[in-house]
């Protein structure tokens, strides 16, 4: 599990921390797979049933994060890399070469599973119609290597997707002068607001941005949209094209949630 560190100082009655970064300019998008720019920013949560696994798959075309939402946790089994144990509240970053599968660690709860990535979903862009080469998963799967003889393959009945969100990502109106997406973090923060505590109003016209509730309740109240959403567990808010919002507890107790944010590496800590 890599090692989470924490972000930028927030008030004692807020934690904040950084789960996973996955960097764009570090993503290797195969030649002849779709451009970046054409692709989709999707959250949604896959529930695993208890005892179940996740089959097979590869992520040479699909990056993202995984974060647990339910649950107890999974253990993720990757090609070419050692088990990941990955708890309720944590994350796990997937691309590049990473070909696996996951189990979940409970045989009595299901598992919900958070995934946000960079989707190709198979329609045309500007006329054209792209690949979606893995080569890895080619690989093994025709050399039949035992990491894919032996591990499980998707069974649809063990698996309910719920999905919340997709946006194009050519469509964001970053501000000018701002980072290019080129150039920008998929990050995954926890934010833990102790009994009572709001954020204050922050800026996020430049920082796309879904927000998922994974304990207590949360408000979160857009200005620009002039709207104030309630989340109870597991549900979600779309602030990829807002403004000024704040982010309270609305609850008894302490409220913790998932920021799933396109990040601008020149931009100070928002909450």
């Amino acid at each position: 599990m890599p090692v989470q560190k924490p972000a930028a100082a927030a008030p004692p009655s807020i934690k904040n921390e950084t789960l996973v970064e996955l960097k764009i300019p570090e993503i290797k998008f195969l030649e002849g797979n779709k451009p970046l720019d054409c692709r989709l920013f999707r959250l949604r949560i896959l529930d695993l049933g208890a005892g179940k696994k996740v089959g097979i798959h590869s992520h040479e075309n699909r990056p993202g994060a995984l974060s647990i939402a339910g649950g107890k946790g999974m253990t993720v089994y990757a090609y070419n890399h050692q088990p990941v144990d990955v708890p309720y509240g944590g994350s796990y970053k997937s691309y590049n070469d990473i070909v696996h599968y996951a189990t979940n660690s409970s045989e009595t709860e299901v598992l919900s599973i958070m995934t946000s990535d960079f989707l190709d979903d198979g329609s045309p862009c500007d006329g054209k119609t792209y690949a979606q080469h893995t080569p890895i998963a080619d690989r093994i799967k025709a050399e039949n290597d035992p990491f894919y003889a032996n591990a499980p393959q998707t069974a649809e009945e063990d698996e309910v997707n719920h999905e919340y969100f997709r946006t194009h990502l050519r469509d964001l109106k970053l501000p000018e002068g701002k980072a290019p997406l080129q150039s920008r973090s998929l990050r995954v923060r926890k934010v833990t607001l102790g009994e009572g505590a709001a954020t204050g109003a922050q800026d996020f016209s430049n920082r796309p941005t879904y927000v998922m509730n994974l304990q207590g309740t949360t408000e979160v109240k857009d200005a620009k949209a002039g709207t104030a959403k309630t989340l109870q567990a597991k549900e979600a808010a779309n602030l990829t094209q807002a403004g000024q919002v704040e982010i309270r507890n609305a609850g008894s107790g302490e409220a913790t949630y998932f920021l799933i944010e396109l990040w601008d590496p020149n931009d100070k800590e928002i909450l």
